[in-house]
């Protein structure tokens, strides 16, 4: 853009990038020390209008018929275009990666669902029968023990066999009770977890996802960490239920991951200016500095072979992205 009278005879060095100049320096450099030619570098160059304009030179030697160096030459070509279209192809392989990633997790979703829906049905049948008979149990032994208090006190009052025996089944009704709880409390977190039977989009309760996705890691818990619930009193939000359960299991399973032995998790929700806030904290390891600014990135693990995807915090970023939020880390 410059006419060849403001070029002529001056400097290179204060039409160049400040960033670039060294390199460009180091360049020309080695092509005077070893009289040889040199290409590939790329730097920037300022145009008339003051914009920054890409470049890649060669140069080399003119020598005379004895092979001394006499003056150097170098072509600079304009990859400004070129190095745009990079930038566009990188911009646009990075959303193919992240659509694709994107598009195999609502596949492992949608075939979660059908698997939750067989599991559920397979399961509530005999869960109907186990809830049915210890309720039969329950009256049974109490309708026994009762029967026994007056037809013979003496008997139930001291025998420690028939004692021990009603203990017994006082105890096997409520392992019973219990067990049947769980496992109905484990299929519901299932079926919410999956969304079934749900619109894509709904009011529903964040605490109702958090609880289940808790549920869901129990056994990675129990007995090794405590969980914390500090939850505010939150309205229903519009949104996307199963992908919002889906990044929060994301992020627990990390947590309990992050933790060595004992330690703790707590889930704080609040609400402040017009906004809703989901904070989860853990007492792992903590994450380097240095991988900080990567950890959203589909594909980076620091976890080893065989443990980590590297696309569970990746899906948890583009379903915060979908509901127009944002997703912040500190360590």
């Amino acid at each position: 853009g410059h006419d060849i009278s403001e070029v002529l005879g001056t400097s290179f060095a204060p039409f160049i990038h400040p960033d670039d100049l060294q390199r460009c320096f180091d360049f020309l450099n080695s092509v005077i020390e070893t009289g040889e030619k040199k290409s590939g570098i790329e730097y920037r160059v300022k145009h008339r209008d003051d914009s920054w304009r890409w470049h890649t030179s060669n140069a080399s030697s003119l020598k005379d018929e004895q092979g001394n160096v006499e003056a150097f030459i170098g072509i600079a070509r304009d990859i400004t275009d070129k190095k745009k279209t990079q930038l566009e192809l990188r911009k646009a392989l990075r959303e193919l990666q992240e659509a694709q990633t994107q598009l195999v997790q609502s596949e492992k979703m949608a075939a979660l669902g059908k698997l939750v829906a067989g599991i559920a049905h397979e399961i509530n049948s005999p869960m109907g029968a186990i809830s049915s008979m210890q309720n039969t149990l329950s009256t049974a032994v109490s309708r026994l023990q009762t029967t026994l208090s007056e037809v013979a006190p003496e008997a139930l009052e001291g025998n420690r066999t028939i004692q021990a025996a009603f203990n017994a089944l006082n105890e096997a009704d409520r392992v019973i009770g219990s067990g049947a709880d769980r496992v109905t409390n484990i299929v519901n977190s299932l079926r919410m977890f999956a969304g079934l039977d749900e619109a894509e989009i709904k009011k529903t309760d964040i605490h109702e996802g958090l609880d289940s996705a808790l549920t869901l890691i129990h056994h990675d818990l129990k007995d090794r960490i405590e969980i914390v619930r500090e939850y505010d009193d939150l309205p229903a939000i519009v949104c996307h239920p199963r992908k919002l359960n889906q990044a929060f299991l994301n992020i627990l399973m990390n947590a309990a991951q992050a933790i060595e032995g004992n330690g703790l998790i707590t889930i704080t929700t609040f609400e402040k200016d017009d906004e809703f806030h989901i904070a989860i904290r853990d007492t792992g390891v903590g994450i380097k500095q240095e991988d900080l600014k990567s950890i959203f990135d589909p594909g980076f693990t620091t976890k080893r072979v065989g443990v980590g995807t590297g696309l569970g915090l990746s899906i948890c970023y583009q379903v915060v992205q979908q509901h127009r939020g944002r997703i912040e880390v500190e360590s």
